[in-house]
């Protein structure tokens, strides 16, 4: 091999910049350790020379002749032998002759995409670091990810691969004493020192445990075949031979899931755990025989820790955990008098401060809330109950204390405390007539009643008055915990014979079945926020009722009498010292009062034995259980918007939403805050395996069943008819939602194949298990058409108006850059893939030659783990975003939806609409929402590369055109079309499935077709590429106009390049 290697190697275009790659210096002191007893061997030593008397120059000129062509690496940064194993191509490049080495195939070719080192990926370093881009690195004068994290990233302690985790390093290192230099990389100590190469880098892999598992393997790093542990395992050549830790096993795992096993050994992976750690751990597949994931990700706490993202999955958080020699399943029992002494000793404990610091009540503006408080020797829980108060105020409590008579410390309440109001005790007046007396006297328009030991958590009180902004809300009370944090009351239920029941008693905090706000029967425990106006007309508390429970009982029963409503409000959590339980006479005796006082508001509560779960809602409003594949987040993509809409208007109608999605999720209460109006319950834990169980349950509870979508009906079918004695007999509804049916038809019609019929015909068989649903709703017009050609004339079209934002704050266009792709890709070749890979490879090289080159497109799409976008980012205009996309919304400057074939309607041009931010969208697309070319957005034909590049050049380029779709489509989004007619549309759906009005006919006559012969044409591909045949004559195909077309010669045909088969 000549010098010219070297010259190759540096006119290659990863070497163009002004300085070259930190992986691409030659190492002469590592390659001298590494390699020096094979150059002893070689021919390359002069006659009496040693491996000392070599120079530097001398060792890469060894590489550059004999050391590339043998597998030697330059530098420990690229592993040459790793690298021709992982890929095929380069081995073949290499024995057929076109390249020298691995090396050189990086340094020309693969630095863009190609993993250099087992410890490295582009794809995980991009992912793991949403705030790099290729882009931005190379504006900054770096080559690729691996050339900014050897040179910055490993500064930072930015992760590149999942096992190398440098905090979990640096923490081994200091745990063993070794000599740690923070003046070197991470990586660079780990691949430098024999004991640090046996130190953990991550919860994946245990080194320790693996040398002593395998005691072949400290032989083999002994003999210099591998530098440690973690470097034999990652890159043996029998992957399925070695676990890598005790809590993973290859054999059981390949028993257990023999579908997995097979696809190891037709090299779909390389081993069993790396199908576990990208999908397997995620699906809850048991790893171990002594490993239940699914029963460990179920405990709350697991959930929370998962959820601070500390750690990338369930699986690692298990490893931590037995590491660290945590037991979760061993409970804590603390009875309730330990919990109450630790109470007091916090209230004795705040007395000191608060005598050197009052707290100050004193009011500097109109009271917002009056506070009223029942003392009788209560000091120190009362303290507890004045600190919380303090930090719920802003200066507009009116704190009023009413003592009966106390004899403890209440008289120095002056001493601890500023503007508190104390009225003493009176003998002559009764202890109900003197609070009675003080609430009509209260200054603020909302008036809190609690009693002593209740806490607020801190910022919660005030919000709830937003509730009294709606219409004959008279009352609010939030969800009670006790001392041991486990619930009290999450709203009372009252029977129709008096007695009463504390709704979620003895569940953890914000149990999905209490985490929703609703209206409820009354309030019992932990105070009760009312209106000042409404307690003075009931003139305050019911002296003949035996304790203060009962008295908010009949309050809230009286309020509810003159036409109130009483809301529960998770969101304000209170804690209570200790319950008062009463004798049953007392009991017996007050339910018969209340019977007596309130004897109609009774008679429409249900009896006693009733389900609770219809029982805990007071309101005459409707229960509706939503059933859907998934959670509908608010940025979860696709269908989910849609479905978050639907929702969301539903509860905005009055309409009781549960949501049951048949995934299992981890969602803690962060999530469901940001994502879900807190009116809504989520069935989080249930899933499909538990709905059988779930509905059995919550019989009787619900008024209607609404499914989303035609797969989720078919899956829950066989349950629905096994559990018919516990849903209503009608009241089913389906939202379709797009059809399989209706993608074919386009697939075939991006074939010129346009059979309408055949669309039909694929319908009425989709929809087979429709007959169960008595009404259908259809997401836009075309699809409410042709479900009715199907024969079901029970449909309707409803679409629901999207939630506006306050703010006018947008960016302008000039302040904008960029063009945005956001929409999600559920499973590799789906219609969004499909209309992302037309774009990329059809309308980008039009754009190429028309819009600056520093205007990029920006792939946000939130994909599906098995989908890698990465091989787009090879385009120079084309850069990957992870992360919180919401935020590019309000900075790109056009929106992009190239789908062609989808049969959903795509939510996310509303939502980037709602942002102001206009978009250039697909024929297919533009009909489904209902938008006009030149008018909501601009139309890019149907699969019509030129039309629509030409249309994204328009809109990017053309100030006013921007500034007019984009203002014209606000309006549309504020007052669209369908928002007048949405709560008619969702009476009248629910009406007919109840079975009300005359049975809807479809306009169109019933017609029996046969099928006609399937048409051997492949749906669309996700990219075509001339392949050589010798026998295959190409059939005569119109042109589509588009110059960059491929043109093809005499003897090729077309072939699909990925998850696509063409018929025979």
């Amino acid at each position: 091999m000549s010098m010219n290697f070297k010259d190759s190697i540096l006119a290659s275009p990863s070497f163009s910049g002004e300085r070259h790659p930190a992986w691409g210096k030659f190492d002469p002191q590592w390659y001298k350790e590494k390699y020096g007893r094979q150059i002893q061997n070689d021919d390359f030593l002069p006659e009496g020379k040693k491996i000392s008397d070599l120079s530097d120059e001398d060792f890469e000129r060894h590489w550059l002749e004999y050391g590339a062509l043998k597998g030697f690496s330059p530098n420990y940064y690229f592993d040459e032998e790793w690298y021709r194993r992982q890929n095929s191509d380069v081995r073949n490049g290499i024995e057929v002759g076109i390249f020298n080495c691995g090396y050189l195939h990086y340094c020309e070719i693969g630095y863009p995409s190609r993993a250099p080192h087992w410890l490295f990926s582009d794809k995980e370093y991009f992912r793991r670091n949403s705030d790099l881009s290729i882009h931005k690195l190379r504006s900054s004068g770096f080559v690729n990810g691996y050339d900014h994290y050897l040179r910055q990233g490993v500064k930072e302690q930015r992760q590149a691969s999942i096992f190398f985790n440098p905090i979990i390093f640096r923490n081994a290192c200091w745990e063993q004493n070794l000599p740690y230099d923070f003046d070197k990389g991470d990586l660079e100590q780990f691949l430098d020192s024999e004991e640090m190469g046996g130190s953990r880098t991550s919860w994946y892999f245990d080194p320790v445990w693996y040398l002593e598992k395998y005691p072949d393997v400290a032989v083999a790093i002994k003999e210099g075949r591998f530098l440690n542990p973690l470097h034999h395992y990652l890159t043996n050549s029998t992957p399925t031979a070695y676990d890598p830790n005790q809590w993973f096993s290859e054999q059981f795992y390949a028993q257990t899931y023999p579908d997995i096993a097979s696809t190891v050994e037709n090299g779909g992976f390389r081993n069993g755990y790396e199908h576990f750690i990208r999908f397997g751990v995620h699906e809850f597949r048991a790893p171990h025989s002594d490993v239940d994931l699914k029963a460990f990700a179920e405990d709350i706490e697991i959930q929370k820790e998962v959820n601070k993202k500390k750690f990338d999955d369930v699986f690692a958080l298990w490893v931590s955990n037995q590491n660290n020699g945590k037991d979760k399943n061993k409970a804590i029992t603390t009875s309730s008098d330990e919990y109450y002494k630790l109470s007091e000793l916090k209230s004795i404990s705040l007395l000191p401060s608060l005598i050197r610091s009052p707290l100050d009540f004193r009011l500097i503006k109109a009271p917002v809330i009056s506070v009223v408080i029942p003392v009788d020797n209560q000091f120190s829980e009362l303290m507890l109950s004045l600190v919380s108060l303090h930090e719920n105020n802003f200066g507009d409590l009116e704190v009023i204390l009413v003592d009966n008579g106390s004899t403890d410390e209440l008289e120095d309440i002056h001493r601890v405390t500023k503007g508190v109001r104390v009225y003493k005790n009176h003998y002559s007046v009764r202890d109900k007539d003197r609070i009675n007396k003080v609430l009509q006297g209260v200054q603020a328009p909302h008036v809190l009643f609690m009693l002593p030991g209740t806490q607020f958590f801190p910022e919660t009180l005030k919000k709830t008055l937003k509730h009294f902004s709606a219409e004959g809300v008279f009352a609010v009370g939030g969800q009670c915990l006790g001392l041991d944090a486990r619930v009290v009351e999450a709203g009372t239920i009252v029977w129709r014979d008096g007695s009463s029941i504390a709704f979620g008693r003895g569940m953890r905090a914000n149990d999905s079945t209490i985490n929703f706000s609703r209206h409820v029967d009354a309030i019992t425990h932990g105070g009760l926020l009312i209106r000042a106006d409404k307690i003075k007309e009931l003139s305050g508390l019911d002296e003949n009722l035996i304790g203060y429970e009962a008295q908010f009982l009949s309050l809230c029963l009286g309020l509810r009498e003159k036409g109130g409503k009483i809301v529960y409000d998770p969101a304000l959590l209170t804690r209570v010292q200790r319950e008062m339980f009463f004798p049953s006479d007392f009991k017996a005796r007050n339910e018969l009062y209340l019977r007596r006082r309130f004897p109609a508001l009774l008679s429409r509560h249900l009896w006693v034995g009733s389900n609770i779960f219809k029982a805990r809602f007071s309101s005459q409003n409707e229960n509706i259980l939503f059933v859907c594949g998934q959670f509908p987040k608010n940025m979860g993509g696709g269908v989910n918007l849609y479905n978050y809409e639907l929702i969301r208007n539903l509860s905005d109608l009055g309409y009781n939403v549960t949501i049951l999605s048949l995934r299992k999720e981890i969602m803690d209460d962060i999530d469901i805050a940001l994502d879900f109006p807190n009116n809504i319950e989520l069935i989080l834990d249930t899933g499909i395996d538990g709905l059988s169980g779930f509905l059995s349950e919550r019989s009787g509870s619900f008024d209607y069943v609404w499914v989303s979508e035609i797969q989720t009906l078919d899956r829950i079918k066989p349950i629905l008819e096994n559990n018919i004695q516990h849903i209503p007999s009608l009241s089913m509804i389906l939202s379709v939602n797009g059809s399989k049916a209706e993608e074919v038809y386009y697939r075939k019609k991006t074939g010129c194949v346009d059979d309408k019929q055949q669309e039909v015909e694929d319908l009425k068989q989709e929809l087979s298990n429709a007959y169960l649903c008595q009404m259908i709703t259809a997401s836009y017009h075309e699809e409410t058409d042709n479900i009715k050609r199907a024969g079901y004339g029970n449909v309707i079209y409803l679409m629901p108006p999207v939630k506006e934002y306050l703010t006018k704050d947008f960016l302008s266009f000039d302040e904008r850059e960029g063009v945005l792709f956001n929409l999600p890709i559920n499973e590799s070749g789906d219609a969004v893939h499909d209309g992302l890979d037309w774009f990329i490879n059809h309308v980008l090289p039009i754009l190429d030659k028309k819009l600056p080159n520093n205007v990029l497109v920006t792939l946000a799409a939130d994909c599906d783990p098995s989908i890698d976008l990465t091989a787009y980012t090879q385009h120079s205009r084309v850069e990957l975003f992870w992360g919180d996309s919401r935020e590019l919304y309000r900075t790109k400057r056009v929106f992009i939806d190239p789908t062609r074939v989808s049969s959903k309607i795509v939510f996310e041009n509303i939502i980037a609409a709602k942002e102001g931010l206009p978009a250039v969208i697909g024929e297919t697309s533009c009909s489904q929402i209902g938008w006009i070319d030149g008018k909501q957005c601009l139309n890019g034909g149907f699969s019509d590369p030129q039309r629509f590049a030409e249309a994204i050049i328009k809109l990017y380029t053309n100030k006013n055109l921007w500034e007019d779709i984009s203002d014209t489509v606000q309006k549309f989004i504020q007052d669209p079309p369908y928002k007048a007619h949405f709560k008619e549309h969702v009476q009248h759906i629910l009406s007919l499935a109840r079975g009300e009005g005359e049975v809807p006919v479809s306009p169109y006559a019933f017609e029996t077709h046969n099928l006609k012969k399937e048409v051997k044409l492949s749906p669309t591909p996700l990219r075509v590429r001339p392949r050589k045949t010798m026998d295959t004559v190409l059939p005569e195909i119109q042109s589509v106009n588009d110059e960059n077309e491929v043109s093809l010669e005499e003897n090729e045909t077309f072939a699909p390049r990925i998850g696509i088969e063409i018929p025979e």
